[in-house]
């Protein structure tokens, strides 16, 4: 959590984390046009997310356990009058109610931890989501060049204590397969595995429903 508080305090940074990703410029616009009115970025960093997605009339939460990017972002919507409210909270216990949001999205946040950790972080997402709620995610794919480096704490899951940024935290790599397994409290609608933004970063980056299982 240290690595993620520190550089969000400094605006190199924050450099890389102001503009939207792709994949959700692609994905919240259409579903901004279905009456969906909150939508929550979870792990939000500095905001770019939450901000995107009040810019196309979501109401938008932001959280985070890193308190210098939940402190950004607020001075963020501030000065562009943005609809978004912003708190400090963990992605295991959401401070919300049930069926509260029509879209979430975890951008690189999920997959940090050990697979309860991440378990857990899912459930709470599908707990917060009302019925056919959108939820936008990635997961780090196990042909990323970081998979096995460091210790396997547990199956797919290293922690690098050579590392003295973000990867010294649990880091859960998926395959396809372990990927719709985890999301198995929704309908996939889009699934794509690609590098970010270096050669070898392969994430997964998956918009899905919350379904109705009987």
């Amino acid at each position: 959590m240290q690595a993620w508080n520190d550089a969000w305090k400094t605006s190199t940074g924050r450099a890389d984390w102001l503009e939207p990703s792709s994949f959700i410029q692609e994905i919240l616009p259409d579903i901004a046009q279905h009456d969906s009115k909150r939508c929550i970025d979870i792990g939000c960093g500095p905001g770019r997310h939450a901000m995107y997605a009040a810019r196309l009339g979501f109401h938008a939460i932001g959280v985070d356990a890193a308190r210098s990017g939940v402190q950004y972002l607020r001075t963020w919507a501030a000065t562009e009058s943005a609809s978004v409210d912003v708190s400090a909270a963990d992605m295991n216990a959401l401070p919300f109610e049930n069926e509260t949001f029509d879209c979430a999205i975890a951008w690189n946040v999920i997959y940090h931890g050990t697979a309860d950790v991440v378990v857990r972080a899912v459930d709470e997402v599908a707990r917060i989501l009302t019925p056919s709620g959108i939820f936008i995610l990635t997961l780090i794919s196990k042909r990323n060049i970081r998979y096995g480096v460091g210790t396997e704490i547990e199956p797919d899951t290293f922690v690098n204590e050579d590392d003295p940024g973000e990867t010294r935290h649990p880091h859960r790599f998926y395959g396809r397969t372990d990927a719709i397994r985890l999301l198995s409290a929704f309908d996939i609608i889009e699934a794509r595995e690609v590098e970010q933004k270096t050669p070898g970063s392969y994430h997964w980056e998956i918009a899905c429903r919350k379904a109705h299982r009987t």
